[in-house]
């Protein structure tokens, strides 16, 4: 049975056994979840869109940014907009924002979602990550770091509305 931690993006991070996904600056993208996984052989543990919320740390799930892309240590958790979304500041730009479906980075920051894990052992992380927004921008770049590690990467063409799909092993451990 596999422990699986759907992302609809990125921002795993596990510190304490974290996972973080982050995106480097470039216009809005989408995430969703992968379907047709076999659930009576898999138990989610975690997944960044269901349990999406406008409260810090529930479920474990954490929302921010990177001041440093890259850096799990400049981690800085955004404000909740009543809106039905995380972001940098309540003026705009920068445009740092998260969504419960996907978000956009700023030419300064990386969006994260954070997700702290309460389990030790394997984990598949899967997802799907694509352009939202294909009229414009640079494209980006999708990471998945566990403990500061980066161990998945990938680049998204600015007119990639398809995207692709991530299945990342990773084995996590909680620390007390």
């Amino acid at each position: 049975m596999k422990k699986l931690l759907n992302t609809l993006f990125l921002t795993v991070f596990f510190a304490l056994g974290s996972v973080s996904g982050f995106l480097l600056p470039v216009y809005s993208y989408e995430v969703a979840p992968i379907s047709g996984a076999d659930t009576s052989a898999d138990t989610v543990i975690a997944d960044s869109q269901n349990d999406f919320s406008g409260v810090q740390g529930q479920d474990n799930w954490f929302y921010g940014y990177y001041t440093n892309c890259g850096n799990s240590s400049s981690f800085t958790q955004m404000t909740y907009d009543t809106s039905g979304w995380w972001e940098e500041a309540e003026t705009q730009p920068p445009w740092t924002l998260l969504r419960y479906n996907g978000g956009n980075p700023s030419s300064n920051h990386c969006a994260v979602r954070r997700w702290i894990s309460e389990v030790s052992g394997d984990i598949v992380i899967t997802g799907r990550v694509n352009k939202n927004d294909i009229s414009g921008g640079d494209g980006i770049t999708a990471s998945i770091l566990v403990d500061g590690v980066n161990v998945w990467s990938q680049d998204i063409a600015y007119n990639d509305s398809t995207g692709v799909t991530y299945e990342v092993n990773a084995t996590v451990m909680l620390i007390l």
